[in-house]
C-alpha cells in the first residue's frame, strides 16, 4: 500500500513540473524590420524661411510651375508679372542658383517647367549669404533627375458668344545636365460685336428719333518666346531670351 502511494506521489509531481515548465515556456521572435512613414507639413515656419512643400501634392496636376508659384504663401505677383513676396521685390533661385530672368521672361520660362517637377518653394525673408542678396529670396526647388529630358503641354480654347473665339498655346522644355532650353508659343483670335439702340423723344414737336448701331472689332494676339540657359557653375548661370 505504502509503494502505491509512493508511485501516485511520484506521478503526481512529474505532472505537475511539466504543466509549470510548459506554462513558462514563452514564443519569442526577431522583427526584421520597421518602417515609419512621415509626411512634412504642406506649409513649414522656420526661423528665416516659409517653406511651401507641394512634391505629390494634388494642386500639381494639370498646373505649370507659374502657376503653383501664384499660389505660394507670402508671394504675390504684380501687374507687370514682378515676383514679390509680402510685397516687396524679390530674387529668384532655381535649385539654389540665381534666375537669369525676371518678370514676362521669368513667368513664360516657369509656365515650360510642369508642376509635376516640383519639389518644393521656399519664401526665404532673412537670407544667408551664400544667395549674395540684401532682399528676399524665392528658392523654387526642382527634382532634378526627373527634369531630364523633353516636356511639354499643349492648350486649346473654344468660346462662344455672339461670334466665335479661339486661343491656343504651346509650351516645351528640354533639359539636358546643365543645359535648359525652352519655348513658348500661343496665339489668340478674338472676335467680338458691340450693339446700342437709342429712343429720343422731344415732347414739343412730338419727334422719335432712334439711333441703332453695331460695330464688329477682331484682333489677333501671337507670341512667341524661347529661353536657354547654361549652367556655368554652382552660382553662375548663361542665359539667353528671344521674344516676338
Amino acid at each position: 500500500m505504502r509503494e502505491k502511494i509512493t508511485a501516485a506521489a511520484l506521478l503526481y509531481g512529474i505532472l505537475t513540473f511539466a504543466q509549470e515548465t510548459k506554462s513558462d515556456t514563452l514564443k519569442t521572435g526577431n522583427l526584421e524590420e520597421v518602417i515609419v512613414l512621415a509626411r512634412k507639413p504642406t506649409i513649414e515656419s522656420k526661423a528665416d524661411r516659409t517653406v511651401f512643400n507641394v512634391a505629390n501634392s494634388a494642386i500639381l496636376t494639370g498646373n505649370t510651375t507659374w502657376d503653383v508659384l501664384r499660389m505660394t504663401p507670402l508671394v504675390n505677383i504684380d501687374n507687370n508679372d514682378n515676383v514679390q513676396a509680402e510685397g516687396n521685390s524679390v530674387t529668384v533661385y532655381i535649385n539654389d542658383r540665381k534666375s537669369v530672368f525676371t518678370g514676362k521672361e521669368l513667368k513664360e520660362y516657369l509656365k515650360t517647367i510642369a508642376a509635376d517637377n516640383l519639389l518644393k518653394i521656399e519664401v526665404i525673408t532673412t537670407p544667408s549669404a551664400k544667395y549674395e542678396t540684401s532682399g528676399a529670396v524665392i528658392n523654387i526647388v526642382l527634382k532634378r533627375n526627373e527634369n531630364e529630358g523633353l516636356k511639354g503641354s499643349l492648350s486649346l480654347n473654344n468660346s462662344q458668344s455672339y461670334k466665335n473665339s479661339q486661343a491656343a498655346s504651346l509650351n516645351l522644355n528640354y533639359h539636358r545636365k546643365r543645359f535648359t532650353q525652352s519655348l513658348s508659343a500661343s496665339f489668340r483670335n478674338n472676335n467680338s460685336v458691340q450693339k446700342s439702340y437709342n429712343e429720343n423723344l422731344i415732347y414739343a414737336d412730338q419727334s422719335l428719333t432712334k439711333i441703332s448701331s453695331e460695330s464688329n472689332s477682331n484682333w489677333q494676339s501671337p507670341s512667341l518666346s524661347s529661353t536657354s540657359e547654361l549652367e556655368l557653375d554652382e552660382k553662375n548661370n548663361l542665359g539667353l531670351l528671344l521674344q516676338y
